[in-house]
């Protein structure tokens, strides 16, 4: 390569066009969250997924808030007092919210619930529960119910599939 030729500044060119060309594509400007760790809000599960962002604001829609289950189904907790039950959510824009639980028997009877207001932080929950009144041995269901409360108190909950969850477990 002659430094002073005609031909050097075009293969300078061509060198940085290809490096740019193998290197860009690897650019990753997003979080990088395995799938059951990815929060709601930033992940592209959304029709709409700009509304969740930053930079667009959509205002509050129940059609975003969302909630699921990251245990597996079923799931046991023989010998424990407590299950800590975790996953990701989306409060749906809304000023305030509360996830909503419940303990069902096979019968589908509620034998203990709760409400944890502001539970959802950054797309995720945890809830502790309390078994330890359950019967060991007896498969039981727990429910979960994100809600979202806009600036007048009104409650609202998304009846899609997606606004709630629900998981098998056994104590």
């Amino acid at each position: 390569m002659v430094i002073g030729g005609k031909e050097a500044p075009f293969k300078i060119i061509r060198i940085l066009a290809l490096g740019l060309l193998i290197f860009l594509p690897f650019q990753n400007c997003g979080q990088d969250f395995s799938s059951q760790n990815e929060a709601y809000y930033t992940g592209s599960d959304f029709e709409n997924s700009e509304c969740l962002s930053a930079v667009v604001d959509c205002g509050p829609s129940d059609e975003f808030l969302q909630i699921s289950i990251d245990l597996e189904n079923p799931s046991s907790f023989k010998g424990l007092s407590t299950a800590n039950i975790v996953g990701r959510c989306n409060t749906g824009n809304y000023p305030a919210h509360s996830i909503y639980w419940e303990i069902r028997n096979s019968a589908t009877t509620p034998v203990a619930s709760g409400n944890e207001a502001s539970a959802c932080v950054d797309g995720k929950y945890s809830i502790v529960m309390n078994i330890a009144s359950l019967n060991t041995g007896v498969s039981y269901s727990i429910y979960v119910k994100i809600i979202g409360v806009d600036t007048d108190g009104q409650r609202y909950h998304n009846v899609q599939a997606n606004g709630t969850a629900e998981i098998d477990i056994t104590k």
